[in-house]
């Protein structure tokens, strides 16, 4: 391939590069920012603010236990970290859950969907190593990757199905609160709020088949996932390694 045509193709989809390049330089605080997780987490993504921990997993080299995936408001980078007994933790966005009112999401005038979000991040692999000055890279491996070094691997416990049926289940748990709320107000003209999981790529790169309901212009259109579970079931490869600057 020539440079002239790479160039181009990370001009239509940058995410290989911020893939290789945050997987294998996490140790920069300016490329992988450290997320410093609360006291306290949220029982349900219903609310506007907060952070929801999943489903905990404990590593062999760390005494704590970690999260398998997280969601939050407090940040929106492509990959964040944590750190625990000396040990760092790998993290890559993949989505957002977004609370709406009405039936559709909506737009405002920059095509930005409206609405509270929480960013969805799933327990990741580092790539490389590094010992003092002696860095070796994996610069050639994809979001999903795994790594060649044994000490990058993810605890053995981790799974990606029990991370999908949990990222559902919080959903419709959350959901089932902002219908309870719902159906005590008086006022009939107040809209019923729902949430939805968007996956979505870097650069807002959109992939038809992977809309359930769409403008009718695609050159405007945006993802809209009515029914979560569907579209895990159907697309679960590409809900858990599309990442985007939203």
């Amino acid at each position: 391939m020539g440079t002239e045509n790479g160039i181009s193709d990370y001009k239509e989809n940058c995410k290989p590069l911020i893939d290789s390049i945050c997987r294998n330089f996490y140790s920069d605080d300016k490329i992988v920012p450290l997320f410093e997780f609360p006291q306290t987490f949220e029982k349900n993504i219903a609310g506007y603010r907060g952070t929801y921990a999943g489903r905990n997993i404990r590593s062999k080299r760390a005494k704590d236990v970690v999260s398998e995936w997280f969601a939050t408001t407090s940040n929106n980078k492509p990959y964040l970290k944590m750190e625990t007994n000396g040990e760092t933790f790998l993290y890559r966005k993949t989505g957002f859950y977004i609370t709406h009112e009405g039936k559709d999401i909506k737009y405002n005038e920059r095509g930005e969907m409206v609405g509270n979000k929480w960013y969805v991040y799933i327990l990741t692999e580092k790539l490389g190593i590094h010992n003092k000055n002696i860095h070796q890279y994996e610069l050639f491996a994809n979001a999903w990757s795994d790594s060649i070094f044994d000490q990058n691997r993810l605890p053995s416990g981790f799974s990606l199905e029990r991370v999908e049926e949990d990222m559902y289940s919080i959903m419709n748990e959350s959901q089932k609160l902002l219908d309870k709320a719902y159906a005590k107000l008086k006022n009939p003209k107040k809209q019923p709020r729902f949430i939805d999981f968007v996956p979505y790529d870097n650069l807002a790169v959109e992939d038809s088949s992977v809309r359930s309901d769409v403008d009718n212009d695609d050159n405007n259109s945006t993802i809209y996932v009515k029914d979560v579970n569907d579209y895990i079931v159907k697309h679960s490869d590409a809900v858990l390694s599309i990442d985007n600057y939203d």
